[in-house]
């Protein structure tokens, strides 16, 4: 569930940065809790470790949840795969994609339930989906991502946020960005 205060500075999105919203002219919102990637980096070495061993097929699990009151209490969903081993590099990341993809739309589904919505907006929020993939990628190909998502300023980010109100009204169960022009460009 994002919020106007989460939005920061494009400089502030570093290597280690946790949470907070920026908005890209490409992507839209982004949730940089979401675009981490740090659980694809997971993912893909459970994958590989799989792959170096005895057996013709290894069980991987993979998992998406979400936390409240300081992180205390918490839910999820996960997908657990049975994989046959003899992958390539490029398998290995289409497996970690897909396993991410099926997740993603089952926990979004969770989040989105009634008995949530009393807490939060953010089953399949409009930044969610394309964070989360954003993330894959950052996990798989790192390179300096804020440098080539055409990051707006935080001033520009907040007209954007009043004037088109929380990303979380916006819902978008796909992996495509919304955008959100600047009304003042």
């Amino acid at each position: 569930m994002s919020k106007r205060s989460d939005i920061i500075e494009p400089y502030e999105w570093g290597p280690t940065t946790k949470t907070g919203l920026v908005y890209s002219e490409i992507l839209g919102w982004i949730d940089l809790g979401h675009a981490q990637g740090n659980d694809i980096s997971a993912l893909v070495a459970n994958i590989s470790e799989g792959q170096q061993g005895y057996q013709d097929f290894y069980t991987v699990s993979y998992g998406q949840n979400m936390r409240m009151y300081q992180r205390k209490l918490g839910t999820g969903k996960f997908v657990r795969w049975r994989i046959k081993k003899g992958l390539s590099l490029t398998e290995i990341h289409s497996v970690a994609l897909a396993m991410m993809f099926s997740c993603a739309g089952i926990f979004e589904n969770y989040q989105a339930r009634w008995f949530f919505s009393w807490y939060t907006d953010s089953g399949f929020s409009g930044e969610d989906l394309t964070s989360d993939l954003l993330g894959f990628y950052r996990a798989i190909m790192p390179m300096n991502y804020p440098s080539r998502l055409k990051l707006v300023s935080k001033e520009s980010a907040l007209r954007r946020w009043d004037h088109y109100g929380p990303i979380g009204k916006y819902k978008n169960k796909g992996f495509l960005p919304l955008l959100f022009p600047d009304r003042l460009c």
